[in-house]
């Protein structure tokens, strides 16, 4: 089974609360295939503690703070360890983390 790495954002003021935004983490724990990763961008800042309730060696908490939604997803995206672009952990021919703004622009 090939490795797949989620993205979520976390942030004040989302449109769900804490109980919605850890269920929707629940269900995925709760999943058959368990060869993935979750990486929490999290915009409240590097003193933040992580606002993910459950504990799983595959979350991984990528705190900011960051000035938008764009930098913070591409944050968690440049941690990443599995390359999307060749299903494969990261490979020379990917963008390097440091340049991560180059392939997400918000939209």
């Amino acid at each position: 089974m090939k490795k797949i790495s989620l993205v979520m954002e976390y942030r004040d003021n989302l449109p769900y609360s804490d109980v919605e935004f850890n269920g929707t983490i629940a269900s995925l724990v709760q999943q058959n295939y368990d060869n993935w990763e979750l990486l929490v961008a999290d915009h409240r800042g590097k003193s933040a503690t992580t606002p993910v309730a459950i504990k799983d060696p595959r979350i991984v908490h990528v705190p900011g703070p960051y000035k938008n939604r764009a930098q913070a997803l591409n944050a968690a995206i440049a941690r990443a360890t599995v390359c999307a672009s060749h299903q494969q952990r990261r490979c020379a021919d990917c963008v390097p983390p440091q340049h991560a703004g180059d392939f997400f622009d918000g939209r």
